[in-house]
């Protein structure tokens, strides 16, 4: 069984060189059997018990110290040795591991362990990504916890060389076959490449391709060489700089990084980004000025495009009180008009009636002065219709339509309660009615002979009634809505069972059908008429 602990300061990338081993084979580590811990878990509780703090809250000359633990706290590393048995190749990543280096080396004498570490500069630049301020006490710390954590694992390279590999990050992404070969040179796992292929132009960088039996490996390694081996740009090379130029306040940490370097398994063979200084950083810190510039443009243009809007909302209310301004004028005006005839038409009717009074012998100019005052009240009556029309389209948002004297003569208005008036609506509207109650349903019968009976009896005084058809009337659409209330299909499918003893027989049927489509169609759970 082959096992792999990888250290490495949180911002050293040690991540990326775990990606890359997994892509090639070496697979997770799994929880301990008996408490379910991972190998970071343990790192925590060993680290808690023992009372250490996080790195990352060491005081500027505190040293990172190997823990002493008993014999009682290796049960937890070898549960977690048992939750692994069935995996041949596995390893973890882990920065706390750097205070239980000797606790695992003493556990297993088969744990490599892969030493990551990255230059002062990248815990700078990182930092400049990272943090809004940067104060002269922040950056003295950030360093010198640095200097303390990889002079932790310069010093564990030192007394076990045999069982380590010290490796630089950004070497590790430009030349991972090199590195992979190292690492089945050291441990003899069974790494596979994902079909790595050399460009000869790139100085043995690697371009990838995927040509093994591991699907997902070229998805992985991509990333890595995408996200990672990106040409550094002219903010990149602008930062750079600036951390050279802090970093000679602190020699100790460009010392012990050529230590670093002078030894490591896996050196980095060129800074790139040191080459382009100063220059490029002059070029970065006008790139920089130059996005800026295109920023404050595209803030510009949002405070405009945003009073624009403003503009337009104050725009918009304006023309909203002017509509209530006008519908309010118009309410007005049909009231005055009302008045007015109401009016007129007292005054036609008392004229009416003193003309009837006079004597025979002023017929024709009594027949004259009724003509005239009909023809007024007509005039009095289409000028209310036609104001009446316009206040109702300008409520809907329309335009006012030409007058018409004809068609406002033959328009009809109540197409739905003529649907409500007829002896379906009527039946059904009782049905529902008396089905409230238990003695309902008992007198259900006879209270429908008798609105039967009452509908015949208007009918009759009705007769001499002529209306024109219901499509005539200008609501006809609301004659529709009232033929899918469920009052008018339960009183139309009474009616057409009714004509037969076998539709008699249906008719429960169907009214329950009736009654679950209107559920299905409208939503409801009762039976209560529109």
């Amino acid at each position: 069984m082959h096992k792999i602990v990888i250290v490495g300061h949180p911002l050293s990338g040690y991540q990326e060189v775990e990606t890359l081993l997994n892509t090639c084979g070496m697979g997770t580590a799994q929880p301990s059997r008996r408490e379910g811990f991972l190998p970071t878990e343990i790192s925590r509780i060993l680290c808690k018990v023992h009372s250490v703090a996080l790195f990352s809250q060491l005081k500027p000359d505190s040293e990172i110290q190997q823990i002493q633990t008993g014999q009682m706290w290796y049960g937890m590393a070898l549960d977690l040795m048992l939750g692994n048995l069935e995996q041949n190749f596995w390893g973890w990543a882990d920065p706390q591991a750097i205070y239980l280096l000797n606790y695992w080396k003493d556990l297993d004498p088969k744990i490599t362990f892969i030493l990551v570490y990255n230059s002062p500069h990248s815990v700078l630049m990182q930092e400049v990504d990272e943090l809004a301020t940067l104060t002269p006490d922040s950056l003295d710390q950030q360093l010198r916890n640095w200097c303390a954590y990889n002079a932790a694992l310069l010093h564990f390279f030192h007394r076990n060389p045999e069982r380590c590999l010290l490796v630089h990050a950004r070497q590790v992404r430009e030349s991972a076959k090199s590195y992979l070969q190292q690492v089945r040179a050291r441990i003899d796992a069974p790494l596979t490449e994902p079909g790595l292929l050399v460009d000869p132009s790139s100085s043995g960088q690697i371009k990838s391709s995927v040509l093994g039996t591991h699907p997902t490996a070229a998805s992985t390694f991509d990333k890595i060489q995408n996200i990672n081996t990106v040409a550094h740009s002219d903010q990149d090379a602008l930062k750079y700089y600036l951390a050279e130029v802090l970093l000679i306040q602190h020699p100790a940490s460009l010392q012990l990084y050529e230590e670093l370097q002078s030894v490591a398994s896996l050196p980095l063979a060129k800074d790139i980004v040191a080459g382009q200084t100063p220059f490029a950083a002059w070029q970065g810190m006008a790139s920089l000025y130059g996005r800026i510039r295109e920023l404050s443009e595209q803030v510009n243009l949002t405070a405009a495009r945003q009073q624009q809007f403003e503009q337009q909302e104050k725009q918009l209310a304006t023309l909203t009180r002017q509509a209530k301004e006008q519908t309010a004028k118009l309410k007005e005006q049909e009231k005055q008009l009302a008045t007015l005839l109401t009016r007129q038409t007292k005054e036609q009717t008392a004229k009416l009636k003193e003309i009837e009074a006079k004597p025979a012998t002023n017929n024709k100019a009594l027949e004259q002065e009724n003509e005239l005052l009909l023809l007024q009240l007509h005039q009095v009556q289409e000028e209310l219709e036609r104001y009446y029309l316009e206040n109702q389209q300008l409520k809907v948002g329309k335009k006012p339509a030409p007058s018409n004297t004809e068609s406002a003569k033959s328009s009809y208005y109540g197409a739905a309660d003529r649907i409500r008036r007829q002896l379906s609506y009527r039946l059904g509207t009782t049905m529902i009615a008396q089905s409230r109650s238990f003695t309902g349903w008992i007198g259900m019968p006879w209270a429908l002979i008798r609105e039967i009976r009452q509908f015949r009896s208007e009918k009759a005084q009705r007769s001499t009634e002529k209306l024109p058809p219901i499509d005539k009337y200008r609501d006809a659409h609301e004659a529709e809505k009232v033929k899918q209330h469920l009052s008018y299909r339960l009183g139309a499918t009474l009616i057409a069972h009714s004509g037969s003893p076998i539709g008699w027989v249906k008719l429960p049927w169907a009214i329950g059908r009736e009654i679950k489509d209107f559920k299905r169609r409208t939503g409801k759970n009762s039976t209560q008429p529109k």
